[in-house]
C-alpha cells in the first residue's frame, strides 16, 4: 500500500463564469422596460449592452476552457487562441465550427442568428457613437442675422437645427439610444437564450434551432 505521502497531488480545474447572473441582469432591465413604456427605448438599449457583454463574456470563457483541454492532451491550441483574440461577431459565428471540428455551423438563414448580428451591430452603434459636424448657409439678407455695428458682434435667431435642415448630416442627428424598441429588446433576447441553451451550455453541440449540420 501506498501512503497518501507518496502520492501525487491531484490536478483540478474548474470552470467557473457569471455568465448566468448576467443573463439575468438582462431580463432585469428588459422587465423593468415592460413596466416602464415611456423609457422602454433606453432600458431596451441597456439590454443590447448587457447581453452583447455577456455574449462576449461566455464566448470567451467557453473558448478558454476549450483551449484548456486541448492542451492537456498535447494538442495544438492555436485555432482557440486565435478565436479568443477574435471580434465578438467573429466568435459567435465561428465558435460552433470549431468546438466540433467542422460540424456543426450557425444557421445564417434562421432567424435567430440574424438577430444576434443586429445584436452586434446595436451594440457597435452604442457603444462607438460617431457624430459628424452639421453645416448650412444663410444669407446675410436672411431676417434671422442679426448684425450688431456697435460691437461688431453678430447673432443668429432661431433655432439653429432648421438653418441646417437641408443638410444631410441632419438626417441623422438622432440618438441611437432612442432607436431600438422593446420588441428588438425582446428578439435579442430570445437569440441569446437559444445560443445558450445550443451552443455555450452543452458538452456536445448538436443541430437545433440555431446551428446546423455543416453539409
Amino acid at each position: 500500500m501506498v501512503s497518501n505521502k507518496a502520492r501525487s497531488p491531484i490536478s483540478i480545474r474548474i470552470h467557473l463564469t457569471t455568465w448566468p447572473h448576467t443573463l439575468n441582469k438582462a431580463r432585469s432591465i428588459l422587465d423593468m422596460a415592460k413596466q416602464h413604456r415611456e423609457q422602454s427605448s433606453t432600458l431596451s438599449a441597456c439590454t443590447a449592452l448587457i447581453l452583447a457583454a455577456g455574449l462576449d463574456q461566455a464566448t470567451w470563457a467557453k473558448l478558454d476552457a476549450a483551449r484548456a483541454t486541448t492542451e492537456e492532451l498535447g494538442k495544438d491550441t492555436t485555432p482557440y487562441s486565435d478565436l479568443m483574440r477574435a471580434s465578438l461577431r467573429m466568435r459567435i459565428t465561428e465558435m460552433p465550427k470549431l468546438l466540433t471540428n467542422g460540424k456543426i455551423q450557425l444557421n445564417k438563414r434562421g432567424l435567430a442568428v440574424k438577430a444576434l448580428h443586429s445584436l452586434v451591430y446595436a451594440r457597435n452603434s452604442l457603444l462607438h457613437i460617431r457624430e459628424g459636424m452639421l453645416t448650412g448657409e444663410l444669407s446675410w439678407e436672411d431676417p434671422r442675422v442679426k448684425w450688431d455695428k456697435k460691437t461688431g458682434m453678430m447673432t443668429i435667431e432661431g433655432d439653429i437645427l432648421d438653418m441646417v435642415g437641408n443638410s444631410p448630416a441632419s438626417s441623422r442627428l438622432s440618438s441611437p439610444w432612442d432607436n431600438l424598441t422593446l420588441m428588438d429588446g425582446e428578439r435579442f433576447l430570445e437569440a441569446v437564450i437559444i445560443y445558450d441553451r445550443e451552443v455555450l451550455q452543452p458538452e456536445e453541440i448538436k443541430p437545433g434551432m440555431i446551428v446546423t449540420t455543416v453539409r
